[in-house]
């Protein structure tokens, strides 16, 4: 476990499975910032459900969670392999309550520092371009926008199924970090 000096001490290590069952309700939490953009819908929606959590880590995903020293999750971050060098990034959530201190990067930073020895070539997610929190933050850390003629078929497919269930089209983006 990995502890990081932000606003708000915490300590990173790997979602355990008595987590599980909290995912879910960080995400929400997390999600509250939408209800004030353009994307107020969001806010009332998560995809870390019971039964997608435990897709999730029974075929091989990973997830590293960030908790106080109370032991309260604080946020959480998920991932899964794509083929043998590709790593996409599920969801980053981070509580309402621990927002603003950090904690984000803090998890980002973590994923990436466990992906370099594994021999990822890349790190990949899908995200809104016109998001503070989204597009923007990840771009501050490296990440680089993917044209759509250039995205890998897996992606393109993640891209048209979030799509398909109601993202905007505009606004939504893939994006890439090289390891």
């Amino acid at each position: 476990m990995t502890q990081f000096n932000t606003n708000c001490s915490v300590t990173i290590g790997p979602i355990l499975r008595k987590d599980w069952p909290f995912l879910s309700e960080v995400e929400l939490s997390a999600a509250q910032l939408f209800k004030d953009s353009p994307y107020p819908e969001l806010a009332s929606s998560a995809a870390c459900t019971g039964d997608a959590v435990e897709q999730h880590f029974a075929t091989g995903g990973l997830g590293w969670s960030a908790k106080t020293a109370e032991g309260a999750l604080a946020g959480f971050i998920i991932a899964h392999r794509v083929g043998a060098s590709d790593l996409h990034i599920d969801e980053l959530s981070v509580g309402a309550d621990y927002q603003g201190q950090g904690i984000g990067t803090s998890l980002l930073d973590h994923c990436i520092k466990e992906a370099k020895p594994q021999s990822f070539d890349a790190l990949f997610l899908t995200t809104y371009s016109d998001i503070a929190w989204n597009g923007p933050f990840y771009a501050r850390h490296g990440f680089e926008i993917i044209p759509t003629e250039t995205q890998p078929y897996w992606l393109r497919d993640i891209v048209s199924r979030e799509i398909a269930a109601g993202a905007n089209t505009q606004s939504r983006i893939a994006m890439r970090l090289d390891l």
